[in-house]
C-alpha cells in the first residue's frame, strides 16, 4: 500500500500497475479436471454442504469413495501410497540430528543401514549444520559430484579432468521449477511479445 494519499490509502499493485504478462499466466498443473477432482475430495470428507439457508445440507452422494489425481506425477499422494525411497529420508534424518553419529553411534548403528551412517557422516563433514546457509550455487563438494555425474554421462570429462569450472557453472536448486524461473529472470526480454518455451516434464 502506498502512504496516505487525501486522507485515504490507495493501492499500489493493481492490474494495470502490474506486468501485464503476469496477467496472461496460466497454470498448466490445473484446470477444469482438477478442479472437480478438489471439489470432489472436500465432498467425500465432508458429506454436508451449507444450503441456501446458512444450515448444512447434505450433498449428492457420489458413486466413488475416493479420488486419486492422475494428472500429474504424485505416486506418494493418499490413495496411490508409493513407499518413498527409504535411503535418502534416513540420511537427511541423520543430517537433521547428526549427535545419533557424532555421540550415540551405537544407538544409530541399530536403526541405520550402514551404508546411511557413513553417507550421512561424509555430508556432515561438507556441509555442517543443514540450519546454516550455504553457497547460492549449493554445497560445493555436491555440485562437483553433480558435475562429474553429468559429464560422465556426456562423455565430456571435464569435470574429471581437473577442469575445476565444471562445477562452477552449474547451480543446485530446490526443484526443476525453480531453477526455470530463475533461467527466465535472467535472460527474460522485457518487450510486451516476448515468451519463452520450456520444455514438457510431465506436468
Amino acid at each position: 500500500m502506498s502512504p496516505h494519499v487525501n486522507g485515504s490509502r490507495r493501492p499500489v499493485l493493481t492490474t494495470s500497475t502490474i506486468n501485464p504478462t503476469v496477467l496472461k499466466v496460466q497454470y498448466a498443473v490445473r484446470g477444469e479436471l482438477a478442479l472437480k477432482a478438489d471439489k470432489y475430495s472436500q465432498q467425500l470428507a465432508s458429506p454436508l454442504a451449507p444450503g441456501s439457508s446458512g444450515y448444512e445440507s447434505p450433498t449428492p452422494k457420489l458413486p466413488f469413495d475416493k479420488v486419486v489425481t492422475a494428472n500429474i506425477g504424485n505416486p506418494q499422494q493418499k490413495g496411490l501410497d508409493q513407499q518413498p525411497i527409504t535411503y535418502w529420508r534416513q540420511v537427511i534424518s541423520l543430517l537433521e540430528y547428526p549427535d545419533l553419529f557424532t555421540k550415540h553411534l551405537d544407538v544409530a548403528k541399530q536403526i541405520y543401514p550402514e551404508d546411511v551412517v557413513e553417507r550421512a557422516k561424509t555430508l556432515h563433514e561438507e556441509i555442517g549444520s543443514t540450519g546454516a546457509y550455504t553457497h547460492s550455487k549449493g554445497v560445493l563438494g555436491i555440485r562437483k559430484r553433480v558435475a562429474q555425474f553429468i559429464e560422465g554421462e556426456s562423455g565430456s570429462g571435464r569435470a574429471t579432468s581437473g577442469d575445476c569450472t565444471a562445477w562452477e557453472d552449474g547451480h543446485l536448486g530446490a526443484q526443476g521449477g525453480e531453477q526455470r524461473q530463475n533461467g527466465l529472470d535472467l535472460g527474460w526480454r522485457r518487450d510486451k511479445d516476448a515468451g519463452a518455451g520450456v520444455p514438457q516434464d510431465g506436468r
